[in-house]
C-alpha cells in the first residue's frame, strides 16, 4: 500500500532523515519508534507533504506522494493525526470533526462516517456540542482521531497518540486503534511509547538519528534483548 524507498530529507543545510526504506501492507498496523527526535514526525510529515524530501519517493496506491501538494493528499485517503492534536478549542466536538471531512468524497458521506465514529467512540457523541477546549486531554485525543476518522482513510497516520496522557487513558487509546484496524483501516503509528506499539504492532521500524537501524515483526522486536536495553531499560 505505501512504499517509501531512500528517502533523504533535511531541514535547510541539516539532514535529518538518511536513506530510509519503509513498507506499510493493507490492512497491518505498522509501528516506527524511537526516541524523540529520531526523525519520527519528520517521516510522517514527509508522507503528509508538510514537508519536501531532497531525494528518494513515497508511493501509495500508484500515487506518488512526494510530488504531491500537502492539501490533495487526503483527497487518496491518506491522513494524518497530528502531534499535539490540533483541534479548534474555541469550536464544539461536532464542528472540529466535520473539519476532517472537507474533501469531496469524504463530504458526501458525512453523516454515515459521523454515525460511525460515535459509535467507535462513544464519549464524543456525550460531548458533541462541549467545546473542544473544555475536553481533558484523553478526550481532546478522541477527536483527533474522530477527526482523522472523518476523512475515510485507507491509510491513517497517527503521530505521537500517547503524548501527554496517563497510563490508563494510554491504553485505552492503544485498544482502540487495534479496534480502527479491525474496521479495514492500515494504521501508521508514530510513537515514543515503543513497548506499547510493538505490543499492536503486525510490523515495526526502529527510527534512530534519522536512520532505520532494525525492522521486525512487532513481536519479535518487542523480544528483541538489545531494543529493551536501548529503548524499553529492560
Amino acid at each position: 500500500m505505501l512504499k517509501i524507498e531512500n528517502l533523504n530529507v533535511a531541514y535547510g543545510d541539516v539532514q535529518v532523515l538518511w536513506d530510509v526504506n519503509m513498507e506499510v501492507e493493507d490492512g497491518k498496523i505498522v509501528a516506527l519508534v524511537g526516541s524523540n527526535a529520531a526523525g519520527k514526525s519528520t517521516t510522517i510529515n514527509t508522507i503528509s507533504g508538510l514537508m519536501k524530501p531532497m531525494s528518494g519517493s513515497i508511493i501509495f496506491n500508484e500515487h506518488k506522494l512526494h510530488e504531491m501538494n500537502s492539501w490533495d493528499i487526503p483527497k487518496v485517503n491518506v491522513i494524518q493525526v497530528p502531534e499535539g492534536r490540533k483541534l479548534f478549542s474555541h469550536m464544539t466536538v461536532r464542528e472540529n470533526l466535520e473539519l476532517g471531512s472537507m474533501v469531496p468524497e469524504a463530504k458526501k458521506k458525512r453523516k454515515e462516517t459521523m454515525e460511525m465514529v460515535f459509535e467507535l467512540l462513544p464519549d464524543l457523541k456525550m460531548k458533541e456540542n462541549s467545546l473542544a477546549g473544555e475536553l481533558s486531554g484523553g478526550q481532546q485525543q478522541m477527536v483527533a482521531i474522530g477527526r482523522g476518522l472523518m476523512g475515510n482513510p485507507k491509510l491513517l497516520m497517527l503521530d505521537e497518540m500517547s503524548l501527554g496522557l496517563a497510563p490508563l487513558l494510554v491504553e485505552q487509546t492503544f485498544e482502540i486503534v487495534k479496534k480502527i484496524n479491525a474496521t479495514g483501516t492500515t494504521i501508521l503509528l508514530v510513537e515514543q511509547n515503543v513497548q506499547q506499539s510493538l505490543a499492536i504492532a503486525d510490523y515495526a521500524y526502529v527510527l534512530e538519528n534519522g536512520r532505520i537501524v532494525m525492522s521486525g515483526l512487532g513481536k519479535d522486536l518487542l523480544a528483541d534483548e538489545n531494543l529493551k536495553k536501548s529503548y524499553l531499560g529492560m
